[in-house]
C-alpha cells in the first residue's frame, strides 16, 4: 500500500518522555484511521485511541530518546493510507490538495510519570 506523508516540524525538549495528544475530526475513509501511523524523527510512535465525551482521541508517548534531527527540530510524521482530492464546487477552481485526515487539535507535553 503507497502512503502520502504529511509531517510538521516542533521544537521540543528531550528531557522527559512527551505525550503527544490529537482530536481526529474526520477521514476521508476509515481505512485512514485503522491505519494510523506516527513517527517522531522515524521512530514509530505505539498509538491507543479513546472516546472522549464522543470525540476520538489518539494518543501515544514520545520517547526522550528519540535522535534528534541536525536542526534540533522533532519531525512529527502522519503516513497517510489514503487521500482525496476535496469535492469541487462549481465557483472555485480545482482543488489539487490531496486530503486525508483532519485533526481538531493536536497537543504534546509531558508524559505522566
Amino acid at each position: 500500500m503507497a502512503y502520502s506523508r504529511a509531517y510538521l516540524d516542533v521544537a521540543m525538549t528531550r528531557t522527559t518522555d512527551k505525550l503527544l495528544r490529537m482530536r481526529l475530526m474526520n477521514f476521508v475513509a476509515l481505512v485512514v484511521y485503522h491505519t494510523l501511523q506516527v513517527s517522531a524523527n522515524g521512530v514509530n510512535i505505539p498509538l491507543t485511541s479513546a472516546d472522549v465525551n464522543g470525540e476520538v482521541v489518539v494518543s501515544g508517548v514520545i520517547p526522550r530518546e528519540t535522535p534528534a534531527r541536525a536542526t534540533g527540530s522533532t519531525r512529527i510524521e502522519f503516513p497517510i493510507s489514503e487521500t482525496r482530492q476535496p469535492t469541487p464546487v462549481a465557483d472555485e477552481p480545482a482543488d489539487r490538495r490531496q486530503l486525508g485526515l483532519a485533526f481538531g487539535w493536536l497537543e504534546i507535553g509531558p508524559a505522566a510519570g
